[in-house]
C-alpha cells in the first residue's frame, strides 16, 4: 500500500533553483504520482534529471516505512496486550472462584452516572483511562512537553469510554488502533486528544486494517 505522502525537504529549494516555475510544477506533480504509485509522468525538460534524485529518496523512505510497519505487525499483538490489558481480567482473578464462572470472560462495567453537577471519575486501572494515558505518554515523549494534567486525562478517558460504550468498539481493537496511529508518521501529529481519536476512529481503523495491523 502506498503512503499518502512523501517528505519535502528544504534542500529541494537548492536542487530546483535552476528550474523554471513550469518545470518545478511538472516535477512536483510527477513526484506525487510516483509516491502514490500512479502511472509515471513523462518529463522532457531539465526536471527529468532532478526527478531521479528525489525518486530515489522516495524509494528509500518507502523501504524504511515498510520495515517499520512490518516490525509493528510482528510486535503489535504482544504490545497491545500489555498496554491495554482489560480490567475485567484482573477482577476475574479475585471473583473467578465462584462456581460456574468463566474466568476468561471479558467484561466492562461503565462508570455509574453521577448525580447532577458532578463528573464521572475514571479509575487509573480502567480501560478508558489506560488508553487515554497511553495517548498522553506518546505525545509527551514525542513532542517533549510537560505531562498532561489529570483533568485532561479524565476528559480523554470519557471520549474513549464513549467509543466503546456508545459506538460499540471492542477494547482490543481500540488498543491496537490507538497504538497504530501513534506510530504512523501522518496520524501521530493529528491525533492529539481523545475527542479527535474518536472522531477519526473509522478512518484510522480502515487504514490500520489495510496495513495488516488490525485483523479484518
Amino acid at each position: 500500500m502506498a503512503r499518502e505522502y512523501f517528505h519535502c525537504y528544504h534542500s529541494m529549494l537548492r536542487g530546483t533553483r535552476n528550474l523554471s516555475e513550469a518545470e518545478c510544477g511538472r516535477l512536483f506533480r510527477a513526484l506525487i504520482a510516483y509516491s502514490a504509485g500512479d502511472e509515471l509522468i513523462n518529463l522532457q525538460g531539465r526536471e527529468a534529471a532532478v526527478f531521479d534524485v528525489y525518486a530515489e529518496q522516495i524509494d528509500r523512505e518507502k523501504a524504511q516505512y515498510a520495515e517499520k510497519c512490518e516490525k509493528m505487525r510482528q510486535n503489535g499483538k504482544a504490545n497491545a496486550a500489555k498496554c491495554y490489558q482489560l480490567q475485567a481480567n484482573a477482577t476475574n482473578c479475585h471473583q473467578g472462584k465462584d462456581k460456574g464462572e468463566d474466568k476468561d470472560e471479558e467484561k466492562y462495567t461503565p462508570p455509574v452516572s453521577p448525580s447532577r453537577g458532578r463528573k464521572v471519575v475514571f479509575e487509573h486501572e480502567s480501560e478508558p483511562y489506560r488508553v487515554a494515558k497511553y495517548l498522553s505518554e506518546r505525545i509527551v515523549e514525542r513532542i517533549g512537553i510537560a505531562p498532561h494534567p489529570e483533568t485532561k486525562l479524565q476528559t480523554w478517558a470519557n471520549d474513549v469510554d464513549k467509543l466503546h460504550r456508545i459506538d460499540g468498539r471492542p477494547w482490543e481493537e481500540i488498543g491496537r488502533v490507538m497504538e497504530w496511529c501513534q506510530y504512523n508518521d501522518f496520524w501521530q501529529v493529528n491525533i492529539l486528544s481523545g475527542a479527535k481519536f474518536r472522531e477519526k476512529y473509522d478512518q484510522l481503523l480502515s487504514k490500520a486494517k489495510q496495513e495488516g495491523y488490525v485483523d479484518g
